[in-house]
């Protein structure tokens, strides 16, 4: 059988799978997609999900576990996508070469879509697969996406909302199917998807703060660098929390570099 590759060579996977992608979109679109797949800093979703695995299982099978991985980067170029349109002031100014202003809608669509093709569908009627696991957890980001025509609130409050839920959502989600994916018993999971979605939204604060990507959201001027380190640091807490609530079938220390998980909450755990 062709095992699961360990993390340190797992991106290598993801991005050659990504490249595919790419390889079979269409002209018209391919810029969008590119830039949406190629300008993010990492594959950290994907790897998360492998590392998930890894903590609880060595031996499962990497013809799963690499779709997966792949389902969640594309889900987040997905979001990259949405993210320019909804916080640039001129969402044009993203895609400069695009004209049609339906393109890039239509390439969030494609992507988000893509996503899905990943997963094997399995039982429709069984509500417990990865295919139905990853519907539900991005029906919940798409309906935050478009709830943002109707939030009253400040635009540096809609910008929280929507970095907790999008990075949450895919750190929850890269959790619960690698969970399922290393056959983790029913009760022990929640843990596990309350760490990944803490865990990814930890991890969305940061690359915000670590990249300077606050920029686009040139019409909230509220969103500060002190706003920013406020909810990462809540984050942080609310983080080492989960970490001593997850069960002891999994090797906190192999999900240490994804958190930076400290030896003294180890000890802890």
């Amino acid at each position: 059988m062709n095992r699961y590759n360990p993390p340190e060579t797992f991106e290598t996977d993801i991005r050659h799978q990504l490249e595919q992608v790419l390889e079979s979109t269409e002209d018209t679109g391919l810029e969008i997609v590119e830039i949406a797949l190629n300008e993010l800093p990492d594959r950290w979703y994907g790897r998360f999900l492998g590392g998930v695995v890894n903590s609880i299982r060595d031996s499962v099978d990497r013809g799963q576990v690499l779709p997966a991985a792949v389902s969640i980067e594309l889900l987040r170029g997905y979001c990259y996508i949405r993210w320019q349109q909804l916080f640039r002031r001129d969402a044009s100014s993203a895609f400069p070469n695009i004209r049609d202003p339906s393109v890039p809608l239509l390439m969030g669509d494609y992507l988000h879509s893509a996503a899905y093709s990943q997963l094997d569908p399995g039982d429709r009627h069984d509500t417990d697969v990865p295919y139905a696991v990853f519907i539900r957890a991005t029906k919940r980001m798409t309906e935050r996406f478009y709830s943002t025509i109707t939030d009253t609130r400040s635009p540096e409050m809609q910008f929280k909302a929507l970095l907790d839920i999008s990075g949450g959502v895919l750190g929850q989600s890269a959790a619960d199917l690698g969970a399922r994916l290393a056959q983790q018993d029913v009760e022990s999971r929640h843990s596990i998807r309350a760490f990944g979605r803490v865990t990814g939204a930890y991890h969305a604060w940061e690359t915000v703060l670590e990249t300077g990507s606050k920029e686009v959201i040139t019409y909230a001027p509220g969103i500060t660098d002190e706003f920013l380190e406020q909810f990462a640091t809540e984050k942080r807490q609310r983080l080492e929390e989960t970490v001593k609530d997850l069960p002891a079938t999994v090797s906190i220390s192999t999900l240490r570099k994804f958190a930076d998980i400290e030896d003294d909450i180890i000890e802890q755990c």
